[in-house]
């Protein structure tokens, strides 16, 4: 058979021979003539393991065992559609009864007016000016950047 799919190996593991035969003559040249050429060798040696593995298809095999044996729950926490539109934390929470309703905790949680008015140090019922530049000043105060 002569397609890409069947070539693709063949020349991976050719291409490992190649490597693994350079490493093998240069860790011979290093024992026997330059220790030095051993340092050459060894890179050689490890991408001609790299290059075999991979054409033996151990690569593909690890990888689907590692993605088979994932648990349920790392595979939620993996997927974006059960995070918020922040990306933290979920949309919903399960009900006991198998439904779901929406997350009422942290961002998703507004302030009331009184709460809002406390956080700008202001009293109810101030106007608008007053609640703007209380606002900028919070906003300048709470700024990462600054």
């Amino acid at each position: 058979v002569n397609t890409p799919e069947a070539r693709g190996p063949r020349f991976a593991f050719a291409l490992a021979g190649v490597f693994g035969a350079v490493a093998a003559l240069g860790l011979l040249l290093g024992v026997l003539v330059n220790p030095v050429t051993i340092g050459f060798a060894v890179p050689f040696g490890v991408a001609a393991y790299f290059l075999w593995h991979h054409a033996s298809g151990r690569v593909t095999r690890d990888a689907r065992r590692a993605a088979d044996t994932s648990t349920r729950a790392e595979r939620a926490r993996a997927d974006p559609r059960t995070r918020g539109a922040n990306g933290f934390g979920a949309r919903e929470t399960r009900r006991e009864d198998g439904g779901t309703r929406p997350n009422r905790e942290g961002a998703d949680r507004s302030l009331s007016e009184r709460e809002a008015y406390e956080v700008l140090g202001l009293e109810p019922g101030a106007g608008q000016v007053a609640i703007r530049e209380a606002y900028r000043q919070r906003v300048k105060a709470v700024h990462p950047d600054r």
